[in-house]
């Protein structure tokens, strides 16, 4: 980098190549090496190099370049610029890329589960959880962001320690940087379970907190681990890190960090860190392969089988799985990534259906703008379908699939029964100050939902003429819905004797049901109410162009396999309700406002040949 030439420096003209330098030139340069330049700094005596004292620097007359000069400039300036390139490269790489924890090292390679927790919040961590916390009553000032997560947490440990413990004193000095724990199962070369926690210290801590008045001390590779006898904890300090765990985990912990034998080498631990990108506040890392080879080895040893083949169970589990938890500006998001998943064994001649891909929701632009809840499933009969051939192939579920089996051929065989369902959903809907629900079903097309519509009337129909139940329709919007009523569910409870009997239910409690088929969508409400709010839904005020659901939906993924969505505001507003006169003083003023900035919560699914990635997402106003 050069340094930046000074305002009342001279800059001597370019004279050139192969030319005498002109009068005027010489004038100049002469001009420059005559005038004195400025005081100059006292050296400054904190370190050698500035030991020599600065001296003015003076432009020397430009003299005709020196044959092969040309030359050497451009070799010059090609060093120049691949050293350009190799900084800028290494600087990519290096910035790019997360720094691995030292205390990771101490995790053995051979451990199947690693936690990770970071007191310390990490990378960009810091600004958003202060960010997040804003909304919330207390949190306002940033500038006071440590203290008062400080406080928090002096807070909650004295509570926990019903006042024992300090944080300030007990707790922090062991939280200054990652926390790590990793465990073991009996297996693979060890009897016994084993498990270890490193804790990044303020490098002036004892173990005296977890050995507390042990004596016994055992030195391991220059190292004291103090306590661990008759199978209490034992600990260890090495400079900064703290081991605390029983002996043995805690003498594999320090022969992995030394031998550089961590789990921070493993390559299969590090794509599973790599899938959840960015820095993290906490993971939970579980290597299936290792549980099984450990905890599995031929079956499950003190279990009854049952008749299930465990080995075809397992061979469908993932390599690894792994979880973690972040902060953003306005939500908390939390992941949940697996390896690919194996292919369940299915019965010879029965292939498993191909799931259809992710997609975005077919059903929230139906429903409308105030939907509390929303859990929507897609390719629900190919997966049903292939979940009974999955438990054909296995022995144990044989009769009284066999039993179900002959049901469903009466009725048409699971294809005529839920084959023909592509994506369901469970929707609850704001009505004022209660709620409505009900499930809606696509279909391959309007034909399809307009025959299982007919389907159901009929089996209404039916029933009705043995008594209870009657049905009228009503038009919505152009919609034909069959409204059927039930009965008394009360007097049915008594009839049927039992425990139903004793069910609470008041008397004159009646169930009402509503049917239509509205295009591709079977609509199975609660009363006309739930089919009115379906139906009444228009274009540019469905939950699909809502404000709420458009942003919790966009910390997710809005193509997917399935979704549950959940909307606090009317759930809140339903929950208020049913608060007792004498408590809604209180709640207001303790609750309320903890709870108000929230704004909703949403998870989905997805899977494909790498694996499956589920995403927890709640998000405030």
């Amino acid at each position: 980098m050069t340094d930046p030439i000074d305002d009342d420096t001279t800059v001597m003209p370019a004279v050139p190549e192969g030319a005498e330098p002109t009068p005027a030139a010489t004038s100049a340069a002469a001009d420059v090496e005559a005038a004195p330049g400025p005081p100059a700094e006292p050296a400054a005596p904190a370190t050698p190099a500035a030991a020599t004292p600065a001296t003015a620097t003076v432009a020397p007359p430009v003299a005709a370049p020196a044959a092969g000069a040309s030359g050497r400039r451009w070799l010059l300036a090609f060093g120049v610029a691949g050293l350009v390139l190799v900084v800028t490269a290494l600087a990519v790489i290096l910035l790019g890329s997360r720094s691995t924890p030292e205390a990771l090292g101490y995790i053995p390679v051979t451990m199947p589960i690693v936690a990770e927790m970071r007191v310390d919040l990490p990378g960009d961590q810091l600004q958003k959880v202060g960010n997040l916390l804003a909304h919330f009553p207390g949190f306002k000032d940033q500038s006071t962001l440590t203290s008062k997560l400080d406080e928090a947490l002096a807070r909650i440990t004295t509570q926990a320690s019903s006042g024992s413990t300090s944080y300030g004193t007990d707790v922090k000095p062991w939280l200054a940087g990652p926390l790590f724990a990793g465990a073991g199962v009996p297996g693979g070369g060890h009897p016994t379970p084993s498990a270890v926690a490193v804790f990044t210290t303020d490098g002036k801590v004892t173990c005296d907190p977890i050995t507390k008045s042990s004596t016994a001390k055992e030195a391991y590779q220059s190292i004291d681990i103090h306590g661990g006898e008759s199978g209490a904890l034992a600990c260890a300090l090495d400079g900064r890190y703290a081991l605390v765990g029983d002996s043995a985990s805690i003498k594999a912990a320090i022969d992995a960090h030394r031998n550089h034998t961590g789990i921070d080498g493993d390559s299969q631990y590090k794509k599973a860190r790599d899938t959840l990108g960015g820095d993290r506040l906490a993971t939970m890392y579980f290597s299936v392969e290792a549980l099984k080879a450990g905890a599995f080895p031929s079956g499950m040893p003190g279990l009854p089988s049952a008749g299930i083949d465990v080995t075809s169970a397992l061979a469908v589990l993932p390599p690894w799985v792994i979880a973690g938890l972040n902060a953003e500006d306005s939500a908390i998001v939390a992941d949940v990534v697996s390896g690919p998943i194996g292919t369940p064994p299915g019965p010879s001649g029965s292939p498993l259906l191909t799931m259809p891909p992710a997609h975005q929701s077919r059903l929230a632009p139906m429903l409308p703008s105030d939907t509390a809840v929303l859990y929507e499933l897609h390719g629900t009969g190919v997966l049903a379908q292939n979940l009974l051939t999955t438990l054909r192939a296995n022995p144990a579920f044989s009769q009284p699939l066999s039993q179900l089996d002959a049901t469903l051929g009466v009725l048409g065989g699971p294809q005529q029964l839920i084959g023909w369902i592509d994506d369901a959903g469970i929707v609850a809907v704001s009505d004022g100050a209660s709620l409505t629900g009900g499930i809606l079903v696509q279909a391959p097309d309007d034909a399809t939902a307009a025959a299982k519509a007919d389907q159901i009337r009929s089996l209404l129909t039916l029933a009705g003429l043995s008594g209870g139940i009657t049905t009228h329709d009503v038009d919505i919007n152009g919609t034909k819905v069959t409204i059927a009523d039930l009965g008394d569910i009360s007097a049915l409870l008594q009839q049927a004797g039992g425990a139903a009997r004793g069910l609470p239910v008041p008397p004159g409690t009646h169930i009402v049901i509503s049917v239509a088929a509205h295009g591709s969508t079977l609509i199975l409400g609660a009363g006309e109410s739930f089919a009115r709010r379906i139906l009444e839904t228009v274009p540019g005020s469905s939950l699909a162009d809502q404000a709420t659901y458009k942003t919790a939906l966009g910390f997710s993924s809005a193509s997917n396999s399935g979704q549950l969505y959940v909307a606090v505001a009317p759930l809140m507003a339903f929950a208020e309700t049913s608060i007792p006169a004498d408590s809604r003083a209180r709640f207001d003023a303790d609750v309320k406002p903890y709870i108000a900035p929230f704004d909703a919560f949403i998870e989905t699914a997805s899977s494909d040949s790498s694996g499956v990635r589920i995403r927890f997402v709640i998000t405030v106003k």
